[in-house]
C-alpha cells in the first residue's frame, strides 16, 4: 500500500490521516524516526490504523506483546505496541525512543495511565469524533456486498445512529442483524429494521441498550446512588458501567455525575 492511499482505508479521521501520511512520509524518506501515540476510545479504530500504518511501511505480524516478557528486538526498525498502557515497566522503553534508531507506534484507550514520559516521547494521534455520514458509510461496508439491496440509505442511517459513534459497536449490531437478514430476508422498510433492531436489545429511537435501560429503571426507583450500589443492584460490573453505560447516557443527557452519586436527569 502506497501511503498516499492510507486515507482509503481509514474512514473519516481527515486531519489525523493526514498528519500520519507526513510522519510517514518523513520516515520513508529520511532517515528520521518519529514515535506516535494513536489515542482513542474502545473501539473507534485505533488497532485497525495501526494494521494500516503497519502495511504502509512494508511491516508484517508486528502488533502485539507479552508484557510478561517484554523485550525490544533491536534488529527491527519499527516496533508496533498496542494497549501500551498495559507496559508494566515503561521505563525500559525510553532508551530506544530517544535513540531515533526506531520507530515507536503504540496505541491505548487510557491515555490517563500512560506515564508522562512515555506519552511526552511521542506524537500524540487522538481520534476525532465519527460524523453520521462516517458511521453510515461505516455500516454500508459493514453490512457487505450480500446485503447491498438494503439500497434505502434510511436504513443504514437507523443503524448507523444507534451505534453510540463507535465503529466497534456498529460491527457488532451489523453481525447480529445479518444473521437475522439470513434467515428472514432484509428489512424493506424503517418499521421493520426497527422491529428488528428491538429484537437484539436495542431501542431505534434513542439507542438505549438492555443494559442502559436496567440502569436507569433502578435509578428512577432508587434516585441517587453511588457505582457501587448501582453494581451490587444490578449485577452490571462497575467497568462495564463506566465504559459502556455512562459515557453514552452522560453524552445524551440521561444521567448526572456528582459528589453525591449517579442521579438520572429529568
Amino acid at each position: 500500500m502506497r501511503i498516499d492511499d492510507i486515507g482509503y482505508r481509514i474512514i473519516g479521521q481527515s486531519a489525523n490521516v493526514e498528519e500520519i501520511k507526513r510522519i510517514l512520509r518523513d520516515i520513508t524518506t529520511t532517515s528520521r524516526n518519529h514515535n506516535i501515540m494513536i489515542i482513542g476510545a474502545s473501539g473507534m479504530g485505533k488497532s485497525h490504523i495501526m494494521k494500516i500504518i503497519a502495511n504502509a511501511l512494508g511491516v508484517r505480524n508486528c502488533i502485539g506483546y507479552n508484557p510478561e516478557s517484554f523485550t525490544i528486538d533491536t534488529q527491527k526498525r519499527f516496533h508496533f505496541i498496542d494497549e501500551c498502557h498495559m507496559i508494566p515497566e515503561p521505563e525500559i522503553l525510553y532508551s530506544y525512543l530517544d535513540s531515533g534508531k526506531y520507530t515507536f507506534i503504540f496505541a491505548t484507550n487510557e491515555y490517563g495511565s500512560v506515564k508522562e514520559p512515555l506519552l511526552n516521547r511521542c506524537i500524540s494521534i487522538i481520534l476525532a469524533p465519527y460524523t453520521l455520514d462516517d458511521l453510515v458509510e461505516l455500516t454500508r461496508l459493514s453490512l457487505g456486498e450480500e446485503n447491498i439491496y438494503l439500497v434505502d440509505n434510511e436504513l443504514y442511517k437507523s443503524i448507523a445512529s444507534v451505534g453510540r459513534a463507535n465503529p466497534r459497536r456498529i460491527k457488532e449490531i451489523v453481525t447480529r442483524l445479518s444473521l437475522i437478514f439470513r434467515d428472514t430476508g432484509t428489512p424493506k422498510t424503517v418499521d421493520e429494521l426497527d422491529y428488528l433492531l428491538l429484537s437484539i436489545g436495542v431501542d431505534p429511537r434513542t439507542g438505549l441498550t438492555t443494559w442502559d435501560n436496567i440502569y436507569l429503571r433502578f435509578l428512577d426507583t432508587i434516585g441517587t446512588a453511588s457505582l457501587s450500589i448501582i453494581e451490587r443492584a444490578t449485577g452490571i460490573d462497575k467497568d462495564f458501567i463506566t465504559k459502556y453505560i455512562e459515557p453514552f447516557l452522560l453524552l445524551n443527557g440521561y444521567i448526572k455525575i456528582s459528589s453525591r452519586g449517579r442521579t438520572k436527569c429529568t
